[in-house]
């Protein structure tokens, strides 16, 4: 009696219990980042880098918009970064999806939307331009003669290239190592940095004019203001566009375009700092904006 007792409890448990099994978590899970305050008329990033699992498939929808907002376009709204552009304040909600598989999973990101804040402009102050990124020689010696040599001349500023191709390699991967290097020692010297974001790579060239390269372009950006917004206030947008040597077929237009971009995208990373525009070729104009 007592066997079949047990017998009948130990199939009991398994019929309520293990006989249903656990359920898989997840391969997936969305993460649309972090909520952010961002200004009006300025192009935004959307960015779910944050996912894990490797989902095969991304989709960015509008979940909220402001009142008097009736509709709101959405670039790229398939891919892992989309863009948009708010044209008027309040509160801005999306909703990432992302699948694998039968797996799927969302979430939500909020943007609150502020009207544009034009940063104050500083002066009597004097800076140099050197190339700092691509220095003569290679040794640590060799930087840091170049280093010193602005601040043997007074100079509070130091403009040089933040290549792209140096920090984003391939699609999304970031190496900000060697930037790093440098702003250290400049900051230990207590020179400031006017940063050159500038120059395509072997698998994006946004001098096409190509909305998409553009805002690959625009993701650089906003990925280098955000890894150094708490050394660096200034930054510039390309260098001397209307030179072939540097932009293939120069354009105003793309240009322009370009720069729009990348000026939203700096600002959101970090709204309070500053952004230059690049003058002539010869004589090297800056202008705030």
């Amino acid at each position: 009696m007592k066997i079949r007792v047990l017998f009948l409890l130990l199939a009991a448990s398994f019929l309520l219990g293990c006989g249903k099994g656990v359920p898989n978590a997840p391969s997936v899970t969305a993460n649309a980042g972090e909520d952010q305050t961002v200004f009006i008329n300025l192009q935004c990033e959307l960015d779910g880098s944050a996912s894990t699992g490797t989902p095969e498939s991304f989709s960015w929808s509008v979940k909220t918009l402001p009142s008097g907002v009736s509709s709101l376009t959405i670039v790229s709204s398939g891919e892992k970064k989309a863009f948009f552009t708010p044209s008027a304040s309040g509160a801005y909600e999306f909703t990432l999806s992302v699948q694998k598989g039968e797996d799927f999973s969302e979430d939500t990101v909020k943007y609150t939307v502020v009207p544009f804040s034009k940063a104050s402009i500083d002066s009597g102050f004097y800076g140099v331009c050197a190339h700092l990124s691509s220095h003569d020689g290679s040794t640590e010696a060799d930087l840091d003669a170049h280093i010193n040599s602005p601040q043997d001349i007074g100079a509070q500023f130091v403009r040089f290239d933040f290549d792209w191709e140096d920090i984003e390699p391939s699609n999304d991967r970031f190496d900000f190592s060697k930037y790093d290097s440098i702003a250290a020692k400049l900051k230990a010297k207590n020179i400031k940095i006017l940063g050159v974001l500038d120059y395509g790579n072997l698998w994006c060239d946004p001098t096409t004019g190509e909305t998409s390269a553009i805002n690959k372009f625009a993701d650089f950006a906003y990925n280098a203001a955000k890894h150094f917004k708490l050394n660096i206030k200034l930054w510039e947008i390309w260098n001397e566009p209307n030179n072939p040597f540097f932009w293939t077929t120069t354009s105003a237009e793309a240009y322009t375009r370009l720069l729009k971009a990348s000026y939203g995208a700096v600002k959101q990373a970090d709204p309070p700092r500053r952004l230059f525009w690049e003058g002539c070729s010869a004589m090297v104009k800056i202008r705030f904006i």
